[in-house]
Parts: structure tokens; C-alpha cells; sequence
């Protein structure tokens, strides 16, 4: 059976705990079809000058046709400010791209967007608590999850690690939390992609608490 294609894209630091997160579910593909966005090495322009109708950047051209070519999409990264991080954002507006991703005009959105049928997986880490987040209505999740959406994603599936500045936050308490984070990542979702019988339950609610 032909394994699907998976992509994931880390939008963190080069070092931290969100790094570490990313390279344990990256550990667990490392014999999959996969394509790494490592936005930390990227040199791409993300600005759009011209809203949406910049000239864009080739390397951001390349980004969008292997989002379109996946089946599945893994975006890790930590929260800063309730938000994604500066380049996420910048990918994510020019990567999901009007007549690629979407359409107004031909009315090619949400279920009928052009990403309909694909799944996608968004793991995110913050210092604080998720009560706070949710506050003001999961912006971090929602500033990848409504782009997601609105291209036709079928399911968005979030899990996320909070807390990490608490104090007397363990650095062993940590090693659990990002393994059995990796291990559900891999059992729920990605290993039935690679088996091609993904799990039809829209779990939009899966956290891993701090």
C-alpha cells in the first residue's frame, strides 16, 4: 500500500523545549514519506507588500506546492504572546495562497476548499497555563487552525504542553509529557495515515496538561 504524504513544519526557536518536542514527533517519522519545513533555516521572504498580489518569494512557492502534494500537516511550535511566531504567520499567509489553498471567486472554501480531504495535527508549547490561552479564545490555535479550515482541511486535530515556566516545573516531568505527547501524536493519527485508515474522530480537544 503507498504510504501518504506527510509534511511537518517546526515555527519555533532553534533551542528550547518546543525544539525538543518537534525533533521527538520528528524522531517518530524518520521512515516515512516525509517533508521537513524547518522554518529556523529558512531563508524564504515571507513578505507580501502587495497583500495578495506580491510577487512571491520562489522558496515560498516551493512551500506551497509540497503543502498541496501532503496528506497530512504537522505544525509545531510555541506560543508567544497568546500568537504563532513572526515567520509561522508569515508562512502561513504566503504558503496557503488564493487559488492554490482557496477561492472566493469560484466559492472553493472551507469544505470546498482545495486542501479538502487532508488532515492536520498542530502541537503547541507555552510558559502559562491553557486557562489563560483560552481566555482569549485559543488565538494561538486558531491563527493556524481558521487559515487550515478555510483551504478545506477536514480535521485539525490540537495537543499542546503548557505551563513550561511554572515554577518547580521538572525537567523529568518534561521528558514524560514530550514522550507520551510524540507516542499519541504517532498512535492517533500518524501511523493511521501511514496505514491509510486515518482516525475519523475530530478530536479538536486532545491536550497534554502541564
Amino acid at each position: 500500500m503507498k504510504k501518504q504524504k506527510i509534511s511537518i513544519i517546526y515555527g519555533g526557536n532553534p533551542e528550547g523545549k518546543c525544539r525538543r518536542v518537534y525533533e521527538s514527533i520528528l524522531n517518530k517519522l524518520k521512515d516515512e514519506d516525509l517533508s521537513i519545513i524547518d522554518l529556523t533555516k529558512s531563508t524564504a521572504n515571507f513578505e507580501l507588500p502587495k497583500g495578495y498580489k506580491s510577487e512571491r518569494d520562489e522558496k515560498v512557492i516551493e512551500y506551497s506546492r509540497i503543502l498541496k502534494e501532503s496528506d497530512l500537516l504537522i505544525f509545531v511550535y510555541p506560543l508567544q504572546w497568546f500568537n504563532v511566531p513572526m515567520k509561522l504567520k508569515g508562512f502561513i499567509d504566503s504558503s496557503l495562497w488564493p487559488k492554490e489553498a482557496f477561492s472566493f471567486k469560484d466559492k472553493a472554501y472551507f469544505r470546498n476548499g482545495y486542501f479538502r480531504g487532508k488532515k492536520s495535527i498542530v502541537v503547541y508549547t507555552q510558559g502559562g497555563g491553557e486557562w489563560l490561552h483560552m481566555l482569549y479564545m485559543r488565538s494561538g490555535l486558531m491563527a493556524v487552525k481558521y487559515p487550515l479550515k478555510m483551504s478545506g482541511v477536514d480535521k485539525v486535530y490540537c495537543y499542546h504542553i503548557d505551563n513550561l515556566n511554572r515554577s518547580g516545573f521538572k525537567e523529568e516531568d518534561f521528558e514524560k509529557k514530550v514522550s507520551e505527547l510524540s507516542e499519541k501524536v504517532y498512535k492517533e493519527h500518524i501511523k493511521s495515515v501511514v496505514d491509510n485508515r486515518l482516525n475519523p474522530k475530530d478530536n479538536l480537544r486532545t491536550i497534554v496538561k502541564g
